[in-house]
């Protein structure tokens, strides 16, 4: 499967998924689109995924509000797939995770090493991913 607006590249067992810096901008015009593919690769990425997934979203600088709410459909269809996932994200970012009290649904790592060898000691047993 080809996506739209992210890039993703398996480490291993875990499938690491690059966010594009305006990857969840304000959503007005032509962020309004990028925002909607953005959430339906996801969402079909969360529904194929077969082993732990890793958002790296160290490029993004700030989320709107539509952002917010494409993670917490992406948290919930990950939650039925029984993979664990996590963020790498900036400390700026993640003080808005922590405002709205999602940092209490998704862990965070600083750096993707980091985030990598967290994941694959949670999913030792996990094969690596396939990506179409």
């Amino acid at each position: 499967m080809s996506y739209r607006r992210i890039s993703c590249e398996p480490d291993g067992p875990v499938l690491v998924v690059q966010v594009a810096e305006n990857g969840f901008a304000k959503a007005d015009g032509a962020d309004r689109a990028t925002n909607t593919e953005i959430k339906e690769d996801l969402l079909h990425l969360a529904e194929s995924v077969t082993g732990p997934v890793l958002l790296d979203m160290t490029a993004v600088r700030s989320i709107a509000v539509d952002g917010f709410g494409t993670l917490i459909h992406f948290e919930k269809k990950m939650a039925t797939t029984g993979h664990p996932w996590a963020l790498c994200v900036n400390e700026d970012v993640w003080q808005l995770f922590r405002v709205t009290r999602l940092d209490q649904r998704v862990k965070r790592f600083p750096d993707v090493p980091t985030a990598i060898r967290e994941l694959v000691c949670e999913s030792q047993d996990a094969p690596p991913h396939q990506v179409d």
